[in-house]
This record gives structure tokens, sequence and C-alpha cells, in this order.
């Protein structure tokens, strides 16, 4: 899988020239802290697996233990309490003022295209105003939009929350995310995960399994029809192309319903949703087969 910078705001592509902790030592009633993120805003608009998560920190005193690092989903732009993945970075590795990644998060988490996440970070050890992590960023530089771009703060262990109001304070929490680009050519991650539907399991879902059933898919239709489509599609007009998107969306939702029937209503409804597909995939393989078809479509 291809890694990329997807979502960002930092120092050196936000054109902030000033920076201001947020911490314990301003606010200690609050133990948490959050940065509104929403895929597309800045960068490609297209769903990825976390690679790794870079948080731009400094440290003051002593402070042992590990800084956990989650992704949560955001509902009225809000943090809720539920947690996509969690990942840590060591206290103790916290030096300066600089980068910092958290890069071990557990199993495959995408984020969806066009969806509000928020990042969270707090300790797992009891710090105090001459004890804690800072995560800094700028006063200025606006990310999301009001109110004061989204960084956030809680005082209830993530709980409930607030916006970081004091103009002595963050607006933006400065920030990377990295991930796995989608790596399918016939069609497209979310043409998939819409066929195989609300039931299909979370981990078939994922970027890197989609891009590999994606990629069998194609070179099925490629070795079925005795043609490279995979290397042809850019060519070809985007009115005659959407067959080849059919044909491989269905087999690989097939996949990923295969993987893990247990979300779906009754086993029956996943096993309808296959034959349809399946159905559908193969009669349309059969006309991609015939020659004149083919001559059609890259004509």
């Amino acid at each position: 899988m291809a890694t990329r910078l997807y979502e960002y705001a930092n120092t050196e592509t936000g054109g902030a020239t000033s920076q201001q902790c947020y911490d314990a030592s301003l606010y200690p009633e609050y133990n948490y802290l959050g940065q509104y993120v929403k895929v597309g805003l800045v960068s490609t608009n297209e769903p990825f697996n976390i690679d790794k998560i870079s948080l731009y920190l400094n440290k003051i005193g002593t402070i042992t233990g590990n800084l956990i690092v989650e992704i949560r989903t955001v509902s009225s732009s809000n943090p809720t309490q539920i947690v996509q993945c969690s990942g840590t970075i060591t206290c103790a590795s916290i030096t300066a003022l600089g980068w910092y990644d958290c890069d071990n998060f557990a199993g495959d988490t995408t984020l969806l295209a066009g969806t509000e996440y928020a990042i969270i970070i707090y300790t797992s050890e009891i710090g105090d105003d001459a004890n804690t992590i800072l995560w800094n960023g700028s006063v200025t530089l606006s990310y999301g939009t009001v109110p004061q771009d989204y960084a956030y703060n809680s005082g209830d262990n993530g709980v409930s929350w607030g916006n970081i109001v004091d103009s002595n304070t963050l607006s933006t929490g400065f920030f990377k995310i990295y991930g796995q680009t989608f790596l399918g050519t016939l069609c497209t991650y979310q043409d998939v995960v819409n066929k195989a539907g609300a039931g299909a399991n979370s981990t078939a879902k994922s970027v890197t399994n989609v891009s590999n059933y994606v990629k069998q898919a194609e070179s099925v239709v490629n070795d079925r029809t005795r043609k490279d489509w995979t290397t042809l599609y850019s060519s070809l007009s985007s009115n005659k192309k959407y067959i080849l998107n059919e044909i491989v969306s269905d087999f690989a939702a097939i996949k990923v319903i295969q993987y893990d029937m247990s979300g779906y209503t009754t086993r029956l409804e996943a096993v309808s949703m296959i034959e349809e597909l399946r159905k559908d995939a193969e009669k349309l393989i059969q006309e991609l087969k015939d020659e004149d078809v083919q001559k059609f479509i890259i004509a």
C-alpha cells in the first residue's frame, strides 16, 4: 500500500507564525485535549487507512507513562465517546518541541471521505502544573471553522467537551495524518462498500482489504476477457467504461460480504446479496467477452 500525507495543520504548510501551548499549567481542570479533523478539508477527499499521526508536542518537567492518541467520531461537531482507534507515544520520548509520531494503532482503521473525526490526547499518568505534555499549535491558523476552529478540551475524561475560547490558547493544534491509499483502478472504494451494505464487517471494509479484493477482481476480469482493462481504463471514455466498474465492484463486494456474514440481518440476506451480485457480474462479463463489445468500448 502507498502511504501519503492526508489531513494536516502544521508550521510547514499552514502559514502560522504564532504558536501557543495549551496545557495543564494554563488550565489544570482540563485533562483531555482534542482537535477537529475532516477528511478532504485540506487534502484529497478519499477514504484511507491510518498509518500514523504526528503531533507537535513538548514537555515540561517529568511525566512518565504514555500519551494516549485516539481518533473518535464526531457528532454535532463535538467528539463522542466512540473510539475508532487508539495508539500511544511514550512520554519519556518527548524531550523538546517537535513532531512525535504515533504509529502503533492496532489493525486497520479506515477514515471515510468527507467525514468528521477528532484527534484526542491524554496521559496515562497524573501530571501537574510543572509536569505535563504540551500540544503546540497556533492562535491564528484556521484548520476548521468556528467555534475556535475546533480545538477541544474536556475536564471529565473525555465525556463532555468544550471549545478553547481564550485568545491566548490554541485555535488549532498542529497535526499530520498519514494514510494508506486505495489502490483499485476499475472501481472506487465507495462502489464496493456501498454494494456490500450496512452489515459488512468493518475489517473487511478496510482500505487495505478492499484494495486487495478489487485488484483480485481486476485480474479475474482481465484474464476472463483476454484484455488488460486495468491499463486501458484511463484512456476509455466515461460513458463506456462503467461496465468495468460494475463488474469489478460486484466481485469485490462479494468478497467483503463473505468475510463475515454475522453483521447482516440473517445469513440468508447475505447469501442473497452475494447471489445477486454474482449473477449481475457474470452476465456483464459474458457481454464483455464479445469482441464487438470490446471494440465499441475501446473506440
